[in-house]
């Protein structure tokens, strides 16, 4: 029998170090269970639908792609901070980077602002630098130093500086598509609003910011993309959604959270009719979850893909690497 690789030995390290570092900022350890519902309707995630028995009765439903709408319950009853490391599941996403089972590491402080989404993952991933003697990372793109504050920065600086125009003074359905043909080199077809925001961030600004020498939030996502954040307070074009990436690796994703009942079942709604246009696999409404979004504090939450930190912090370039055992014999 093979004997564990010195990286999974340090993953070993760094779930304790994650688990250490909450347990010092006061959050509460919670699990919620992998079989739900239904999960929130988002374009570009697919769920993986399960059925059970239930007193001889089929019940369908699926695992969950994240514990947040359980979590998120769990901040209505009440609970303060909390978080979780729990696998989560995702249907035909198989890459260097993806499982359709992985690790995810997701957390909530409760009566927070902004500023936590920025200073809680970056002394996340400091902490558990430090717990394996990580000081600097060796990427594709060069080293990226741990021992600095890493970058910021908003959606519209990024468009401004790498595409030409601000996008929070672009309306969804009036986007310059001259200028963006010009700029991409060839002409677009008619395509959704987020299709488009997308295609420009791989094209012409994910290129640029992979080069940089620090890991880097990205921030301000336009309202049409806010997704379950709430829109930003100075301009509700925004959302104040934040995301955390290294290099070409995406590590987090985070929401100041909405907790407007009407607002989020609006959103919902959309989300689902899109999704069911193109032909995606139907989300029925959960309605404990709905109820609970007006019943939660002002807070914060974030979600963080687990294997990735450990591929980022040990070096590994498959995720099969940072994995003790990988899924469906991957």
């Amino acid at each position: 029998m093979r004997k564990p690789s010195p990286i999974l030995l340090k993953r070993s390290q760094l779930l304790s170090a994650v688990r250490a570092f909450f347990a010092e900022n006061g959050f509460n350890e919670v699990d919620t269970p992998a079989a739900i519902m239904a999960n929130a309707p988002e374009m570009h995630i697919e769920p993986v639908p399960i059925a059970f028995k239930k007193e001889g009765k089929l019940v369908n439903g699926f695992l969950h792609t994240s514990p947040e709408l359980a979590m998120k319950r769990l901040l209505a009853m009440g609970l303060g901070n909390i978080y979780q490391l729990c696998h989560v599941y995702r249907d035909d996403e198989w890459t260097a980077q993806h499982f359709c089972e992985f690790m995810m590491l997701e957390w909530y402080r409760s009566e927070a602002d902004i500023r936590y989404l920025f200073e809680d993952p970056e002394n996340i991933i400091k902490a558990a630098a430090a717990a394996i003697g990580a000081t600097e990372l060796k990427t594709a793109h060069g080293v990226i130093a741990l021992n600095k504050p890493f970058y910021r920065f908003t959606i519209d600086e990024l468009f401004e500086k790498y595409v030409g125009f601000k996008v929070s003074e672009c309306a969804p359905d009036n986007l310059p598509m001259e200028h963006i043909h010009k700029l991409l080199g060839r002409h677009l077809p008619e395509m959704p609003f987020d299709d488009v925001f997308n295609l420009l961030m791989l094209e012409k600004i994910d290129p640029e910011l992979e080069k940089l020498d620090r890991p880097y939030f990205v921030s301000h996502y336009p309202a049409p993309l806010a997704s379950l954040s709430r829109l930003d307070p100075q301009n509700p074009l925004l959302s104040e959604r934040v995301e955390l990436y290294a290099a070409d690796i995406e590590l987090a994703n985070g929401f100041v959270e909405l907790i407007n009942e009407a607002e989020q079942r609006r959103r919902f709604a959309l989300e689902e009719s899109e999704r069911r246009r193109r032909g995606k696999v139907a989300q029925p409404s959960d309605e404990r979850f709905l109820k609970a979004v007006g019943e939660m504090p002002p807070a914060t939450g974030m979600a963080m893909g687990f294997d990735r930190l450990v591929m980022l912090l040990t070096g590994a370039r498959h995720i099969s690497e940072v994995t003790f055992i990988p899924p469906l014999g991957a």
